[in-house]
């Protein structure tokens, strides 16, 4: 096939009838219809060329005229590289763009997570900001049990209360997410062999889920869902949300330290009271 030939070696190629190009592309029941097509675009001689950027073969450009011949095979090679620089500056661009999205996001997680070591609270916006960033309709945090054998869900968005039980280990989606230790994207929830009956009445559609890690250790997941309707979920979404998650993780464990600097403090009070009271017996 033309379009192969040209991809696979990199090398425009001209065909003197269009017929011979669209009859190759043609699926075989439509193929009967090709005298009608050929009407309809003239049958004209048709130039190929591949374009190709730093390497990468995107696709193939085409050009077609009466008036083209084997010498116009240079000039259309040469208007598909400017198509293939013009589609590296959109891509450039995008790649900018999306880079200060996710430093932008990135700040205003770390400004939340620096600000308040309320740990709801700091879910609560993270979750809220990835909902934002991937168009998802819920959220929620899955975290592992100090024996890792369950996982609890410490804050939920656009989900009912109802799912905030405990999951033992296997059970549901998120721990498909802590046992692969990367991004998982699920399109159809509902027919997923760890599927819950419970999340599926409750509307779940797609997932989007990314770990908690802190360091090398998973402490849990964060989970994005769609609600009646099936989600384009995206790995680039992915990583913008594995940014959040990180944060996350670290407002987790700043909590924790909290609480049990907390729970120290407590208890040196408790033995400093219990030794004073000790000491006024004796006198």
């Amino acid at each position: 096939e033309a379009y192969r030939q040209v991809l696979q070696t990199g090398e425009p190629v001209y065909r003197p009838r269009r017929s011979q190009v669209v009859a190759e592309i043609l699926p075989p029941p439509l193929r009967n219809l090709l005298p009608q097509i050929i009407h309809l675009l003239g049958e004209v001689p048709i130039i190929l060329a591949p374009v190709t950027l730093a390497g990468e073969k995107l696709g193939a450009f085409n050009a077609t005229g009466g008036w083209l011949t084997p010498d116009d095979v240079p000039m259309v090679a040469a208007l598909a590289d400017h198509a293939a620089i013009a589609l590296g500056h959109v891509r450039s661009r995008a790649e900018m763009q999306s880079a200060l999205e996710r430093e932008r996001l990135r700040n205003q997680v770390a400004e939340a997570v620096a600000s308040n070591l309320d740990l709801p609270v700091v879910l609560e916006r993270v979750v809220r900001l990835a909902t934002v960033v991937t168009g998802a309709d819920a959220g929620a945090f899955a975290l592992l049990s100090p024996d890792g054998h369950s996982v609890t869900f410490p804050y939920m968005f656009g989900l009912p209360e109802t799912l905030s039980a405990p999951l033992p280990e296997g059970k549901g989606a998120a721990w498909q997410v802590i046992h692969a230790r990367k991004a998982v994207l699920i399109d159809d929830y509902p027919v997923a062999p760890f599927a819950i009956p419970k999340w599926v009445s409750a509307g779940i559609q797609s997932m989007l889920g990314v770990p908690l890690m802190m360091g090398d250790e998973v402490i849990g997941a964060l989970g994005l869902f769609s609600l009646g309707r099936r989600a384009d979920f995206r790995y680039e979404q992915a990583q913008m949300v594995q940014t959040m998650a990180r944060m996350a993780a670290i407002a987790i464990k700043n909590s924790r330290s909290f609480a049990q600097a907390q729970r120290r403090a407590e208890e040196s009070q408790a033995l400093i009271r219990s030794a004073a009271a000790i000491s006024a017996s004796l006198d």
